[in-house]
């Protein structure tokens, strides 16, 4: 098994990782013919190594057009300053020195808090590291002074109750591994979470209970 990134508007993978590579953490480099890169949201200007922004791509199995969607064809398919037709994928990540490429988080589900960008992913990564912790969702909820600020869902495992101490023990591994803007100010523990169609938790519908 190799790790990769690819999408439909591309029709398969188009970025992989190499064999015998120790960057395991990536999505790996763009295979022959496939252009990268990362661009600033706003103002689709590249990005240099290390900062973080869309991920778009060109090249020869980039799809023509959503069908009878011209709207969200234009929305996702743009002529960049160089010519080429990119695709906007939504998906936040960055590219190192070595031209390898890092998946962070969809655009859509990133939150603003203090000023900062902050991607639910990650604090969920370390919520998850808890041992009474099955599933967590992260969302930003309205803030006056913040803009956003961080909420996060939790479904516990099975033989272990919703206690104060438990609370304070995730809240402690956040303030551990995450910058302060990233931690969550508010932590409710649920029996479930809701769900989409294809079972994952169904983050806008949490978002929608919040506003």
């Amino acid at each position: 098994m190799q790790e990769g990134y690819g999408l439909t508007e591309t029709v398969t993978v188009s970025c992989l990782i190499p064999n015998k590579n120790d960057k395991m953490n990536s999505m790996g480099v763009p295979l022959p013919d496939m252009l990268y890169k990362v661009v600033d949201p706003d103002t689709e200007e590249d990005l240099p190594p290390g900062e973080e922004g869309e991920i778009c791509i060109a090249g020869p199995t980039v799809m023509l057009e959503y069908y009878n969607n011209p709207e969200e064809t234009e929305k996702v398919l743009r002529i960049h300053s160089d010519g080429f037709k990119w695709v906007h994928t939504g998906d936040l990540g960055y590219m190192d020195e070595d031209g390898f490429f890092y998946f962070k988080g969809r655009i859509k589900r990133m939150i603003k808090s203090s000023g900062y960008s902050v991607f639910p992913t990650q604090i969920e990564n370390i919520i998850n590291m808890h041992k009474a912790v099955s599933l967590s969702c992260v969302i930003g909820t309205p803030d006056k002074y913040q803009i956003e600020k961080i909420k996060a869902f939790i479904v516990l495992k099975e033989g272990h109750k919703n206690t104060e101490k438990i609370k304070t023990e995730i809240m402690d591994l956040c303030n551990e591994y995450l910058a302060k803007w990233s931690v969550p100010r508010e932590i409710e523990i649920r029996e479930e979470l809701p769900t989409t169609l294809i079972g994952k938790v169904d983050w806008l519908k949490l978002k929608d209970e919040c506003t």
